[in-house]
């Protein structure tokens, strides 16, 4: 970031309680939702089972809950239609006897017997468990830890900068959109890393410890972190191309400098010679200046340089040609800054001098 001037600083004191603010919200929520999510204990090597009753700040392992979505669907279908109730008649009600000449009217004695209880099944155990809890896989609690963790570790990073940068009066406007994206695009980059090295289908194999610390460290040292993929990838997808008799791109090459040297007074005729020069779109700069518009053909590049007050005072200055990528076509060449002037306009011309006649 650049110098900033300390008596007009581009954050005032507001924005700085606005940011801290911030950054404190930040940092804490990551915290909470690794310790609402950190489960109780990891199964135990045999057990393949690895879901867990959701519950914040709860996570218990529940070992049973696989056996019961194995046992509901059998239970369903073993189980018996649910016969259809009969009504039985009300106590005290009257029946009337009409194939007899008189009328007998008979009372129930005693009120219909209640049909029998019928013990529990597994389905309704199963059902009943499944309504009162909420389960999440072992796997999705890893994905959501990894995921804060390299959140949690850029969030270190970029409180650490922002409060150096403030402090010393040296902050700028134009960071603030890195400041923003950077936690994000870090636990994307945990997320990688985990894909990457440490995913496992086999719960029983989970190293929780070593997991968060790296997804942390890789949040806490993006850079780093990026340049090791890149590494796995170099590898991964990296073939060798054999091929004979194949199309290559011409190499840009620059091979020469004349002079090797530069004269305080008057242009400077400057001389770079190569082969497939204009391959590349080629920058060129003397004390990190570009020069406007120099000549460019595949052979050579050719310009004209004339050294400004502030370069005469110096003893060498530095030539150096770079690409649009910023990628060295020609490292820097310290060319020593001399009293020599240009050569004198032969006679017979112009500006030659008269001499004296007799």
């Amino acid at each position: 970031m650049a110098n900033n001037n300390n008596a007009n600083p581009q954050i005032n004191r507001e924005g700085k309680i606005i940011a801290g603010s911030l950054l404190i919200i930040f940092t804490v929520l990551p915290i909470l939702i690794i310790i609402a999510f950190w489960p109780d204990r990891l199964p135990d090597p045999p057990q393949k089972c690895a879901k867990y009753r959701y519950h914040w700040f709860s996570m218990t392992l529940d070992t049973s809950a696989c056996n019961l979505e194995k046992a509901q669907p059998d239970s369903v279908a073993k189980q018996p239609p649910a016969k259809p109730a009969v009504a039985s008649a009300p106590k005290d009600t009257a029946i009337k006897d009409t194939g007899s000449k008189a009328d007998t009217v008979l009372k129930a004695d005693s009120p219909a017997k209640a049909a029998p209880e019928k013990p529990a099944t597994t389905t309704t155990i199963a059902t009943a468990q499944q309504q009162k809890h909420c389960y999440i896989h072992l796997n999705t609690i890893l994905l959501l830890l990894v995921a804060a963790g390299g959140f949690l570790g850029n969030m270190i990073h970029i409180a650490t900068s922002f409060t150096t940068f403030v402090g010393a009066g040296k902050f700028e406007q134009s960071w603030i959109l890195w400041y923003w994206v950077r936690p994000f695009t870090a636990s994307a980059l945990a997320l990688a890393l985990y894909f990457a090295f440490g995913a496992t289908n086999d719960p029983a194999n989970v190293d929780l410890d070593r997991t968060l610390t790296v997804a942390i460290l890789s949040g806490l040292f993006t850079d780093i972190a990026t340049q090791k993929l890149k590494e796995v990838f170099d590898v991964l997808f990296s073939p060798k191309d054999n091929r004979p008799n194949k199309l290559t791109d011409p190499a840009l090459k620059i091979e020469g400098l004349t002079p090797d040297e530069l004269a305080k007074e008057g242009e400077n005729k400057i001389v770079l010679k190569g082969k497939n020069l204009k391959s590349k779109k080629l920058i060129i700069k003397i004390e990190d200046k570009a020069i406007p518009n120099p000549t460019i053909t595949n052979e050579e590049i050719s310009f004209s340089y004339t050294l400004s007050d502030e370069d005469k005072a110096k003893t060498e200055l530095a030539l150096e040609v770079t690409d649009e990528a910023g990628n060295t076509i020609f490292p820097k060449k310290m060319l020593p800054v001399t009293e020599n002037t240009l050569p004198a306009p032969p006679e017979g011309t112009e500006d030659a001098e008269e001499k004296p006649v007799g």
